[in-house]
């Protein structure tokens, strides 16, 4: 059997196997439907809550306001002052986003922010301040991963502005990885089609 065949046959199961799913959900949505409960759940599922967001910050009141206000936009929010608790956060949670003061009872942020995205490269990271920055430390904390820099006090407009254009670039990178990891995946199987053609074929010409 020819390599294309082998990879025709192969896209075609894919291809099955994706239409027998989606009409197994058709099939569900259609039969319960009606139901009280499916009722229910579509109401639920159109007020489910968005990414996961950690606030970091040593005033309660920081805290609190920022927790109410994505709250209000339906976000998952997880205010900490602790850096310990911080970083166990990211062990048992899918985090999406940290918002974080420059200077927390730890010292500067810089340098945990640099570790957590070293393991993280799609986490958002906003950074607030009461401190001026000069143009070198600005920088370094750029350098470290910090995607946006503010001055506290900053209008919640713009937090939620910069926030969701984060968010955004974050899922196209996920997206990105996906897709790589796709293609990938489909160049190690062309391989060990093409592998097995030219094993076959020096397999006929020595029972030749």
């Amino acid at each position: 059997m020819s390599q294309k065949v082998k990879l025709k046959k192969y896209i075609f199961k894919r291809f099955l196997f994706r239409l027998e799913k989606f009409i197994k959900i058709k099939l569900f949505i259609e039969s319960n439907f009606f139901k009280k409960d499916w009722y229910i759940n579509c109401l639920k599922l159109n007020s489910m809550p968005k990414e996961t967001i950690i606030i970091f910050d040593q005033e309660p009141h920081t805290r609190w306001i920022l927790k109410t206000l994505l709250e209000n936009e339906q976000y998952i929010v997880i205010p900490l002052q602790d850096i310990d608790r911080l970083k166990q956060n990211f062990k048992e949670f899918e985090i999406s986003a940290l918002i974080t003061e420059y200077w927390s009872n730890n010292g500067c942020m810089v340098d945990h922010i640099r570790e957590l995205k070293r393991s993280f490269p799609e986490l958002y990271v906003m950074m607030l301040t009461y401190k001026d920055i000069d143009e070198n430390e600005y920088l370094r904390i750029l350098d470290s991963g910090v995607d946006d820099i503010f001055l506290k006090p900053l209008s919640t407009k713009k937090i939620l502005i910069h926030l969701e254009k984060g968010l955004r670039q974050r899922r196209l990178y996920i997206e990105k990885r996906r897709i790589e990891k796709e293609l990938m995946e489909n160049k190690v199987i062309q391989k060990k089609i093409k592998f097995n053609d030219s094993d076959s074929n020096l397999i006929a010409k020595n029972n030749l």
